[in-house]
């Protein structure tokens, strides 16, 4: 790739936007020192992805921005672009389809760096592998900054060995290899938590299978359990059907006796039930007399009051008659007076009508002549402001000649001070002396001394903490186990709790014994103690006592009550006195209580029973009397006639055992809480302490950091002191050159001054000129002004009578209007009244008052018939009342005898739903089971009844709880933590399997990356001889490698110039430094061409003969790369192509001159 273009616009000193065209294979850029000759060597670093300010002269990356001049403000943006030619395709294989290719970088303040490829935006990393092995780069050799050269060959080995990676072209595979590395490590910290996590897993399975062990058991169990208790409820679900079916017999005999009493019963209430159908008939009449009495009563009121309402309307209607006439009479009147005033209003509407239009044609000939006078009134005005503006402006531009005249006064006596102000700084500064009394080296050696005692206080402050934190690991492990122990405590004793009460008192069992008055909570054997070991034998000898309390004598109303076997011991004892048989040995003894009727009670149930071993039984089988039971510890039982022996496989568990282990783990309770809070308090304890070191700790290394921030502050203070000195110097130099320049400004403000005067002197001349004419004007303008005033004057007159004239008319017009309205009133109001008067004579001309009197004789004889029949009527109900008495008794005493049939009946009834309820609910039970009941019943043995059953029920129930408490989740949360299992195993698989993958490309990178290596270092070494004894006419040098390794090593360069023996670089004078570095540089150029080269006054310390050498060489190389030389040496510049000028006309601002040294030889030619 060819480098076309570079475009700087806001970099350092290029501020403005500036192209810069190569067009050649050497270009060498010239200019004064300070013009921004290697600002265009930074810019390319930088855009190439430099991130080191240092290198760039600057403190932070943002002072690249240019940061303004005397004569500029600063900015906030800096951009670079490259420009590449890849018409060869030579760029990586993400860019070789592109012809041209542009490397893009954009920095902003407060916001960072952006780059670009071909105007996309992109990582620094992807610039970076675009210039991978090609010597260009951030780390590349191809970019020589001034004053650098001969630190290539005192670079590190590091440094060196990484020259040799570019020109080996192994830089991309070093960076796979970085990247390979950092996954091999990730993959490596995958597999190390994916082992932990099996680890943990495995521990967790172990666990989980011997609970989905037990959970399996338990699961074989309640399913067998379910089964019997299906099979129960299959048994009763037979017997009840028997009983329903008896009760259905029963139910049907009574039926038929009842029947024969409702019969009878239904006849009487067919008599009772007509009698009263007579009796509502009777009923009926008597309402319908009476209505019809209630209704003649009602007319002949109405009559009376129409009769009333006649009279009270003639004598209202004679009095209408009289009020109308008189409003007629009035509206007449009113009549007449409307149409005489709008008679009157009409001719003065006429009137006015005749005055409107005369006045109309006077006033025509008055406007016209108001638009002529008002033509040239305005014409005047338009003149006077014309020669007014003129006026203004030339007041304007000696306003503006004396603004300017007072500014460079002003700016003469400014920069007058300004200079005196220089000269008194200036003899300021050279009077000053650096105070740096109190950073003198001795302060720097006490501090250092108190960062050394603080990291040896500091580590074993350190030391105390790791101790104290082991200890308080331990304790936390220990507070973890107590806290363990009291928790699995607590839920032994709920669910042991719970499982006591639910076995002793179940519900049913719980509201009995409230219902009769028993405290649940005064279990006898909860204030018991027996002896350890015999908890067996008292739960067996004991069994059917379990549920027993404390209370007085209960008397239930019936045995059906009570659900279960329960012992009630009397509040109030007695003892007896019958004596034991002194040669056994009492069970009682085994079993305690404070209770004295509790210890009554035990003897009453105890006093026959005796304790024996297997070694004594013999013997005391001959001592024990009929009546008598021996028992040992397994609870075998020892009769005179008979023993009882007890299956161990039938377990330890019984009630009593049950509330025995209860008790004693409330008793250990306290004990682990106390432990706990033993453990928890010496923790806190540790927690205190440890936070208290940590905190004493952290003072130590705040006081560290504060040392060496003070330490740092002096060596600070130290380079302000020097940077403030040579700040000093500086300042000397820039007020000399701003004497000058202010002398300069005053001299040329001076000249400005005296052309500002002779300009003012003119525009008041003028200004006069204009001020006579004005003066003419405006005297025109008030004559012809005064002129319009009197004209609009006149018309405005007129206009106000015109209006007057328009206004009274309108008044009248609509007074007409109103008169109109009145007049249609009063007309239709005559009208009306007309009406009424004639038809009220014509109401007061009716006869209808003879007719309502003839009705109302009428009607009151039909009262008087309807009164007689209503009373023959009520005389017929009595007596039909007292028939329908005598059925009423007849059927209740009927109804009576039938009560005690219905009420059998009903009780069968009841004991049917009972029975079908019953029936119904073993049905529902049976069908919860999921179990067919053909199966359930063919599975029973033939003489199997309910009571069998539910004792196998019991034995299944029992092994239950053998197996204690059990985790009916173990089972899935096995097979989950399976699969999880397998899924990590798979993974652990994959990433031993990526790891072997990974650890194998490393090994294939390292054998090219050493196959390169090694031929290059070999190359190298051979171009590096060649190229430096061409250089000094002979010596020697090569690139040594500091080990074995290739991959590990660094290197480091010997020379030997000729007739020197030199041990190290060091010892060679500058310029031989240089010519060194430029062999080296070559001869990696040679294995290894990079796009370009750019060198900063790299000839800088070489004399002519060895500059020759040099140029000779760079135009050798030139036809594989291309170079840009910043160069002050002319020999430099004559083999350049193309010279590129920088210069700064304007301080503070760079500027590209180009110049083709090709052109000017053909010109040359042609003269």
């Amino acid at each position: 790739m060819k480098l076309k273009q570079i475009k700087l616009a806001g970099f350092k000193t290029f501020v403005d936007p500036t192209t810069i065209k190569v067009d050649s294979q050497l270009a060498g850029i010239v200019g004064p020192n300070g013009c921004g000759k290697s600002n265009v060597t930074e810019s390319i670093k930088w855009v190439l992805g430099s991130s080191s300010a240092k290198e760039l002269r600057g403190g932070t990356m943002e002072d690249v921005i240019f940061y303004g001049s005397d004569t500029r403000q600063p900015i906030s943006r800096a951009s670079v672009e490259l420009f590449f030619d890849n018409a060869q395709g030579m760029a990586p294989q993400a860019w070789s389809s592109y012809a041209e290719i542009s490397v893009k970088r954009v920095i902003e303040k407060e916001k960072g760096s952006s780059y670009f490829i071909n105007n996309t935006q992109v990582r620094r990393k992807d610039v970076a592998d675009l210039f991978l092995g090609t010597g260009l780069g951030a780390k590349g050799y191809a970019i020589i900054g001034q004053n650098t050269v001969s630190q290539i060959i005192e670079a590190k080995p590091e440094e060196l060995k990484n020259f040799l990676e570019e020109a080996a072209g192994v830089s991309q595979y070093k960076e796979r290899r970085k990247e390979t590395e950092y996954r091999l490590r990730d993959t490596k910290e995958n597999l190390s938590r994916v082992e932990d996590l099996l680890r943990e897993i495995n521990q967790q399975i172990t666990r989980l299978e011997s609970q989905a062990e037990t959970a399996s058991k338990y699961n074989k169990h309640q399913e067998n359990l379910k089964f019997q208790e299906a099979q129960v409820w299959a048994l009763k679900k037979r017997d009840a059907n028997e009983s329903w079916d008896q009760i259905k017999a029963l139910i049907v005999n009574q039926q038929a006796e009842l029947d024969q009493f409702t019969t009878a019963l239904r006849e009487i209430e067919v008599k009772v039930e007509n009698a009263r159908q007579e009796h509502a008939n009777t009923s009926n009449e008597i309402n319908s007399a009476q209505a019809k009495f209630y209704e003649v009563n009602a007319l002949v009121s109405d009559a009376e009051n129409a009769l009333n309402n006649i009279k009270n309307n003639l004598e209202r209607l004679k009095l209408t008659v009289v009020e109308s006439e008189e409003k007629l009479k009035s509206h007449t009147t009113s009549i007449e007076e409307i149409e005489k005033a709008m008679e009157e209003n009409q001719n003065f509407i006429q009137i006015e009508n005749e005055k409107l239009t005369q006045h109309q044609q006077n006033a025509g000939g008055d406007k016209a002549s108001l638009v002529e006078v008002e033509a040239e009134f305005r014409a005047s005005v338009e003149k006077l402001e014309l020669q007014q503006s003129e006026n203004q402006k030339i007041h304007e531009l000696i306003n503006l000649e004396l603004t300017r005249i007072d500014y460079i006064n002003k700016s003469v006596d400014d920069l007058e001070a300004r200079k005196k102000s220089l000269h008194e700084e200036s003899l300021k500064i050279k009077a000053t002396e650096p105070n740096n009394e109190n950073v003198s080296p001795s302060n720097i050696g006490d501090i250092d001394d108190q960062i050394t005692m603080a990291d040896q206080e500091l580590a074993e402050k350190k030391q105390l903490l790791d101790e104290l934190e082991r200890e308080t690991e331990k304790l936390n492990l220990q507070k973890e186990e107590h806290l363990k122990r009291f928790q699995q405590t607590e839920i032994q004793i709920e669910t042991l709790s719970n499982f006591v009460d639910n076995e002793i008192t179940d519900e049913a069992t719980s509201e009995f014994l409230n219902k009769v008055g028993i405290d649940k909570n005064r279990n006898i054997f909860k204030k018991v103690n027996i002896e350890k070991g015999w908890e067996r034998a008292f739960g067996f000898i004991l069994s059917e006592y379990a549920s027993a309390y404390e209370n007085k004598r209960v008397t239930p109303k019936s045995l059906k009550e009570i659900p279960t076997n329960i012992a009630v011991v009397y509040e109030e004892s007695s003892s007896d006195p019958s004596t034991p048989n002194k040669k056994l040995t009492p069970i009682q003894s085994k079993i305690t209580s404070k209770s004295p009727n509790i210890n009554d009670v035990l003897t009453e149930w105890l006093c026959h029973t005796y304790i024996t071993n297997d070694e004594d039984l013999e013997g005391d089988l001959r001592e024990l009397k009929f009546g008598e039971i021996l028992i040992d510890q397994s609870g075998n039982i020892h009769g005179k006639n008979f023993q009882v022996l007890r299956s161990e496989s039938r377990g330890n568990s019984n009630k009593l055992t049950n509330l025995k282990l209860l008790e004693d783990l409330r008793k250990d309770l306290p004990s682990h809480k106390n432990a706990l809070d033993t453990t928890i308090s010496k923790s806190d304890q540790h927690a205190d302490k440890l936070a208290n070191l940590k905190n004493e700790v952290e003072l130590l290394s705040d006081k560290k950091f504060n040392l060496i921030e003070e330490k740092n502050s002096i060596n600070l203070e130290v380079n302000k002191l020097q940077q403030i000195e040579i700040h000093k110097q500086e300042r000397v130099v820039n007020i000399d050159n701003e004497l000058t320049e202010t002398e300069k400004k005053i001299s040329e403000f001076k000249g400005e001054l005296n052309q500002k005067q002779d300009s003012l002197v003119a525009h008041k001349k003028d200004k006069i000129k204009l001020q006579n004419i004005l003066e003419e004007l405006s005297k025109k303008k008030n004559i012809l002004e005064q002129k319009f005033e009197s004209e609009r004057e006149t018309v405005v007159a007129r206009d106000k009578i015109e209006q007057e004239l328009i206004f009274n008319l309108k008044i009248h017009q609509n007074k007409h209007e109103d008169f109109i309205e009145k007049l249609n009133l009063n007309t239709n109001e005559k009208s009306r009244l007309e009406k009424l008067i004639s038809d009220t004579h014509n109401q007061l001309n009716d006869k209808s008052s003879e007719n309502h009197e003839s009705m109302l004789k009428e009607s009151l004889q039909e009262k008087e018939g309807a009164e007689k029949r209503l009373i023959r009527a009520r005389e017929e109900l009595v007596t039909k009342e007292a028939n329908l008495k005598n059925l009423e008794s007849a059927r209740l005493e009927k109804q009576h005898s039938l009560n005690p049939l219905t009420e059998k009946l009903q009780e069968s009834k009841i004991q049917e739903r009972e029975a079908q309820i019953l029936f119904e609910q073993c049905c529902q039970e049976i069908e919860k089971t999921s179990f067919e009941e053909s199966a359930l019943l063919d599975a029973m043995e033939s003489h199997a009844d309910v009571d069998s059953i539910i004792e196998k029920c019991e034995s299944l129930r029992l092994k239950m709880e053998r197996l204690g408490p059990v985790n009916q989740a173990a089972i899935d949360e096995l097979n989950s933590i399976q699969e999880r299992k397998n899924y990590l195993q798979r993974q652990s698989d994959d990433l031993t399997e990526a790891m072997t993958t990974l650890e194998n490309a490393i090994k294939k990178i390292d054998s090219e990356t050493r196959e390169k290596l090694d031929a290059t270092y070999k190359e190298v070494n051979k171009n590096f001889s060649e190229f430096f004894k061409r250089l000094f006419m002979g010596g020697k040098a090569e690139l040594q490698l500091l080990g074995d390794e290739i991959l590990d090593t660094g290197l480091q360069v010997s020379a030997q110039p000729p007739g020197k023996k030199n041990t190290t670089i060091n010892l060679l004078s500058g310029g031989e430094k240089a010519l060194t570095a430029i062999s080296l540089i070559f001869a990696l150029f040679k294995l290894n061409p990079s796009p370009f080269c750019v060198m900063d006054e790299v000839d800088a310390p070489l004399d002519d003969t060895n500059t020759g050498n040099f140029c000779s060489l760079v135009k050798e190389m030139a036809d594989k790369t291309q170079f840009l030389i910043v160069t002050h040496n002319r020999i430099t510049m004559e083999i350049a192509e193309q010279l590129i000028g920088v210069t700064q006309q304007e301080l503070g601002v760079s500027r590209v001159v180009e110049v083709d040294m090709r052109d000017i030889d053909e010109m040359e030619l042609a003269y």
